[in-house]
């Protein structure tokens, strides 16, 4: 009995030890970024949020560019611009409406974020959050006709992150992936009733270039 405890304690006592060699492995193996700043871009494709006035979306992608500040090991802050586009069909009181006609919906706006980092190594994954300042406008069209109507709001997006990044070389160069749920309610007047959602939960292919 004392035999088989003593040698789950050994085992635990290795197994510790493994582990705390191979963190201190990946910490040399971490560039040190502290202080240094970084621009990124980023492309996504979407899925947009249920609206019962918005049927049938498709054709969702956005984009985003932004500077950034390691201001420790583990947080960094960031001041980004963001834009994305998504068709829906046309809203039953927006003319020209019919079974063919469809509305493109573009957000664009400037947004803040603060990321909380965990560096592993040369893998970094992250959670943030942010909010910012967007203009969404609903156009709709249909082939047959040229007259165009133009809806637009401004609103207050709020934004979570979750990502992972891997930084290359010793410069602090990194790619990663990024899952972003964005919520951003805007209003486009009495022909589309309520709010609408014009967010969504989107995955960004990242590159980040420190200097």
């Amino acid at each position: 009995m004392i035999e088989n405890s003593f040698s789950k304690a050994l085992a635990l006592s290795i197994a510790a030890y493994c582990l705390a060699c191979n963190a201190a492995a990946m910490e040399l193996a971490s560039p040190d970024l502290t202080g240094r700043k970084y621009f990124y871009g980023s492309a996504a494709s979407f899925d947009t949020h249920e609206n019962p006035q918005l049927q049938n979306p498709d054709g969702s992608y956005g984009f985003a560019v932004g500077y950034g500040s390691r201001h420790s090991r583990h947080v960094a802050w960031e001041a980004e611009i963001f834009w994305d586009h998504q068709r829906v069909d046309t809203p039953f009181n927006v003319p020209p409406s019919g079974p063919n006609s469809r509305a493109s919906i573009e957000s664009y706006g400037l947004a803040g974020n603060i990321r909380l980092l965990y560096p592993l190594g040369r893998i970094e994954p992250y959670v943030g959050a942010g909010i910012g300042i967007y203009h969404a406008a609903l156009e709709s069209s249909q082939a047959t006709l040229t007259a165009r109507v133009n809806k637009s709001d401004n609103g207050i997006g709020l934004q979570l992150l979750a990502g992972v990044e891997y930084y290359f070389g010793d410069s602090g160069n990194s790619v990663g992936i990024q899952y972003r749920r964005l919520k951003l309610e805007v209003s486009f007047g009495p022909e589309v009733a309520g709010t609408v959602d014009v967010g969504g939960d989107f995955l960004f292919l990242m590159f980040r270039r420190t200097f």
